[in-house]
């Protein structure tokens, strides 16, 4: 899922479950397993045995509709996921022409793709070997009806990211690499295993919603531990893939020596993916970006982001419409900052760390801010003359404006969501608090 920064804070991670806490297969997962088997020869790799011993369905057996209530009723000897191919399901080479398709629409990624040693990116994709449960997965991922459009490219650019800065990091490391170009494919799997309900537009932001997206990882984690072609490394790289180094991430808040170099260069290349997809070629934004919070990622990973923009020398993009006012910024930034403070303050311990963790990125930004000049600058200085005569500080002007929008809005949902994992009171309060004039950060 393409939230970047939103996690639960300490006492409100989201827990890692074992392989038995799901002993049931999930409804999702095998609504979406027997729709696909409606468009594609969907069979057992190998017997699907109960655990009580009882086979349910054989080793070639066609799996389909018949099956269901079979499947639900059963505790599976093995996870149902590692049971199943796809004879006509996504093959590695269908995937080089859409990466090839991603370069040539977003400079950046190829800028960074860019190697004359190596084989080009995507015709090392297209010589993946993909298991057949790794391959119907995919499948099932790239065709989920219910998710965002595009969710494939979206994959497929963060496997393309990640190979790259693993090249560049761990050049001698080719096990590392094939693992990072899975768990690019494969980090969103966990969308699979959610109500579709939470995928509808207006649908409302529960508690229970903000459960559900903050244990994506977590079950992908659970998935692709045991799945054939996958297995552990794979698997711990997805459940990083939202952590930051800063411990501003979720599902368990870790931070610093806590994470692996492949989950910090996946969390990376995923944000980096959001980020020019959301506003396509902006060189100037990716680069601010990077600095605004620093400690996010291992910096390594945002060196090399400025590396290849400064070497390609490529233009910006205009920054996208709506950028916030300088106004609407400090009023934002100086309300987030007092929220764990006053009288209005939750007191008890389990939120306090909350809205504290909170403050502590508002204050993050605030340095940024000053740093920029913009706490000095006129309300209305992105109008002024001297700067709609000089494009690039316009840009980098609205680039900035832009950016730092959007982390208020980040901090607010990050907020929203570790409270909505302690319950529907302290969801209630934070929401409160968040709604106060002046926040500045709605839209």
């Amino acid at each position: 899922m393409q939230s970047a920064g939103e996690g639960p804070a300490a006492g409100a991670a989201v827990a890692i479950q074992g392989e038995d806490a799901s002993p049931l297969t999930n409804l999702n997962f095998l609504a979406h397993l027997l729709e696909g088997a409606g468009r594609h020869a969907l069979r057992a790799s190998e017997d699907i045995v109960s655990r009580s011993g009882v086979r349910l369905v054989p080793r070639g057996a066609a799996i389909d509709e018949k099956l269901r209530e079979r499947l639900m009723q059963h505790k599976l000897e093995r996870p149902l996921e590692d049971c199943v191919e796809m004879q006509d399901g996504l093959k590695p080479a269908s995937l080089v022409a859409p990466a090839q398709a991603l370069l040539q629409r977003h400079p950046l990624v190829a800028a960074l793709c860019e190697s004359r040693e190596a084989m080009p990116i995507p015709d090392w994709l297209g010589g993946l070997r993909l298991t057949g449960p790794v391959q119907a997965l995919l499948t099932l991922y790239a065709e989920n009806p219910d998710a965002p459009p595009g969710r494939l490219e979206h994959a497929l650019g963060v496997a393309m990211l990640s190979v790259a800065l693993a090249r560049r990091l761990v050049p001698q490391r080719a096990a590392t690499q094939r693992e990072l170009a899975l768990a690019g494919l494969l980090h969103d799997v966990g969308e699979l295993y959610i109500d579709p309900a939470f995928f509808r537009p207006g649908s409302v932001m529960s508690p229970e919603r903000w459960r559900q997206i903050a244990s994506h990882p977590v079950t992908a984690h659970r998935v692709l531990f045991t799945l054939p072609g996958a297995g552990p490394r794979v698997a711990q790289a997805v459940l990083e893939h939202h952590e930051r180094q800063d411990g501003f991430g979720y599902p368990r808040g870790l931070a610093g020596d806590e994470l692996s170099l492949p989950g910090q260069i996946l969390a990376f290349s995923e944000w980096l993916m959001g980020l020019v997809e959301a506003q396509p070629a902006s060189t100037v934004r990716a680069v601010v970006a990077t600095k605004l919070v620093p400690g996010e990622f291992d910096p390594r990973l945002p060196e090399l982001l400025r590396e290849a923009a400064a070497t390609r020398g490529m233009p910006a993009a205009a920054p996208a419409a709506g950028a916030p006012g300088l106004q609407e910024l400090r009023l934002g930034l100086a309300r987030f900052a007092a929220l764990g403070q006053g009288p209005e303050a939750p007191t008890d311990l389990a939120l306090a760390p909350v809205l504290a963790q909170g403050e502590q990125r508002v204050r993050r930004l605030q340095l940024a801010f000053s740093s920029a000049g913009l706490d000095v600058a006129p309300p209305h200085w992105p109008d002024a003359p001297e700067v709609r005569d000089d494009r690039r500080l316009q840009q980098e002007l609205l680039a900035l404006l832009g950016e730092f929008g959007w982390r208020l809005r980040e901090v607010e949902r990050a907020c929203l969501l570790r409270a909505g994992l302690l319950g529907d009171e302290a969801l209630a309060r934070v929401q409160a608090l968040i709604a106060e004039p002046g926040t500045g950060t709605r839209g």
